[in-house]
């Protein structure tokens, strides 16, 4: 099933008319849950599993999706991937700018 292109929801290329060159943007990864604040955890008091760890073995993504019950390492789909799939191609041209 394709998804219809919306320029404020999915992956696309504009033009920088200054220096001719096309850039990425993805409004989609704006919707990303911030992680960033850094703790300082005490070795002993270290859990080896979280319940609301989207990532950990059988929890749920933020996608959606349940993660299997593994226990060595494991790859991931990223949930905000910078390009999406199955998005119709779309085209708006203002000024040459999208």
């Amino acid at each position: 099933m394709q998804i219809d292109f919306d320029i404020n929801k999915h992956p696309h290329r504009r033009k920088n008319i200054l220096t001719g060159e096309w850039i990425l943007v993805s409004p989609q990864r704006a919707k990303r849950s911030w992680l960033g604040k850094e703790e300082v955890i005490d070795a002993q008091s270290k859990i080896s599993y979280d319940k609301d760890c989207y990532l950990c073995p059988n929890n749920i993504r933020v996608g959606g999706d349940i993660n299997p019950n593994y226990s060595g390492p494991y790859s991931f789909t990223n949930d905000h991937a910078a390009l999406i799939e199955n998005v119709r191609d779309g085209y708006i041209n203002n000024n040459d700018l999208l």
